[in-house]
């Protein structure tokens, strides 16, 4: 993996470089001044000195000239923003915004990765050493009154190459990384209400099946009591009828014992 990674000191979570720096300059470039560009240029500038990818030294690159014509004036802050938005848009294109090759400029990043920033008084340069095209005249005039007035631009006022650029640079990755660890754990609130939901759904249909389950097991109950009982009632009414015919029989033998008694006393009187 040759791609300059960045290693979240709070969540632990790799990022790829280049994305990041890229969606940090969409969202937020348009909303800086030329000092937090510049400075901004400059963090880019040196986190990606090092990289052996691609995108990462045509970055490098183009970080590096942008912020040269910047110091120099040669383009407005809002050009400069510009042409990093189309750098990031469409990556690194066969040519960049002084109409150089970047093939070229990604060779002399190569071979000289240590070249310091051109001084102040680097300013007063000759209009031949810069290659404009045709449609860049304005260009033109404003070298012309570059040298016209040889004073020495002073650095310090509009870009100090200190420890605090490198904080605030920092700062800003921080920033973005609390905003996305805010938004997954914004997600991550929804997801655990969302599931809090379902089993409250959960729990109430098993609740109501419980006791639908319930009721059907008590009439169900309730029709075999029932039928027991019909039973136990039938059987009941036949005791109580053979009760009652045994008693009427015992009556009637009861009787018929008497009549023979009086019989038998009779017919022995008649004997005597």
């Amino acid at each position: 993996m040759t791609e300059m990674q960045f290693q979240c000191l709070g969540c632990g979570h790799a990022s790829e470089m280049f994305g990041f720096v890229k969606e940090v300059f969409n969202e937020c470039a348009k909303n800086w001044g030329p000092e937090t560009l510049m400075k901004e240029l400059d963090c880019v500038r040196k986190i990606f000195r090092a990289s052996e990818d691609f995108e990462g030294k045509g970055l490098h690159a183009k970080a590096e000239e942008v912020l040269s014509m910047l110091i120099k004036k040669v383009i407005s802050p809002k050009d400069a923003c510009s042409s990093m938005l189309q750098f990031f848009k469409y990556g690194v294109t066969e040519f960049s915004v002084t109409g150089s090759s970047s093939k070229n400029i990604l060779a002399l990043t190569t071979q000289h990765v240590d070249t310091p920033l051109p001084s102040a008084a680097a300013i007063n340069v000759a209009k031949s050493t810069i290659n404009f095209s045709p449609a860049t005249a304005m260009l033109d005039k404003q070298m012309d009154a570059l040298k016209a007035d040889v004073k020495p631009l002073a650095l310090e006022p509009h870009f100090n190459l200190s420890k605090d650029d490198g904080f605030k640079s920092l700062e800003t990755i921080v920033k973005c990384k609390e905003a996305e660890a805010k938004l997954f754990q914004r997600l991550a609130d929804d997801a655990r209400r969302e599931v809090d939901g379902y089993r409250q759904i959960v729990r109430a249909k098993s609740d109501k099946l419980e006791e639908e389950y319930a009721t059907k097991i008590a009439k169900l109950c309730l029709q075999e009591t029932e039928e027991r009982r019909r039973k136990k009632l039938e059987e009941l009414k036949f005791l109580e009828n053979s009760h009652c015919d045994y008693q009427n029989m015992k009556m009637r033998m009861q009787a018929e014992i008497a009549s023979l008694l009086e019989r038998m006393e009779a017919t022995k009187k008649m004997w005597v």
